[in-house]
């Protein structure tokens, strides 16, 4: 059997929609807010790659641009491609200079595992990296939302099993695991009056 984060977060929701969506392989018939939302951040995601295998901010939001060349969602102000690239070079202004103290092992890695005999798992982790000043191997997982960092954005995701199964994958690939990160980048837009 074959699972991912995504898959068990899909049915811990709505088994229903995962039947559909997994077992039957059903797609919506229209992009939904959901599908909006995963378009932004996977955009942001390839222009983080960029900057995280050491290519500049402007190759980083032409990369983004690239995997966001339109807005889904015209009523969302939030997700624009103008904040992406905003958020973009925020993010490599306040974390970039703290690079030097790590060194990249792998980005935007797809693989799988088996964590028990007849139980792959599909891992699916943004960033590995070694901590060279203080050692250790570390992974880190990137969420994009416009929403508040509190226990409701917190609670749509089950973070012990999808870092139990990252920090395994990490063990079996590079000997060791020190932590885990989870970044959140939240953002928002306000209306001028």
């Amino acid at each position: 059997m074959k699972l991912s984060n995504s898959k068990l977060n899909s049915f811990r929701a709505c088994p229903r929609k995962f039947f559909y969506e997994y077992i039957c392989n059903i797609e919506p018939s229209e992009l939904s807010e959901t599908e909006h939302d995963r378009s932004f951040g996977a955009a942001i995601h390839k222009a983080l790659e960029c900057l995280y295998k050491g290519q500049s901010v402007d190759e980083a939001k032409i990369a983004f641009d690239l995997a966001y060349p339109k807005q889904l969602d015209l009523e969302d102000f939030e997700k624009t491609p103008e904040n992406g690239r905003k958020l973009i070079e925020a993010y490599w202004t306040r974390y970039g200079p703290q690079m030097k103290d790590w060194k990249v092992l792998a980005v935007e890695v797809l693989d799988e595992c088996e964590l028990i005999e007849e139980l792959t798992f599909r891992v699916k982790l943004d960033l590995i990296a070694e901590n060279l000043k203080y050692g250790g191997v570390y992974g880190f997982d990137h969420k994009t939302t416009s929403k508040k960092l509190d226990y409701r954005y917190w609670a749509q995701f089950n973070p012990s099993a999808q870092i139990s199964t990252y920090f395994s994958y990490i063990i079996s690939k590079f000997g060791s695991c020190a932590g885990f990160y989870i970044d959140a980048m939240s953002f928002g837009y306000r209306k001028r009056a």
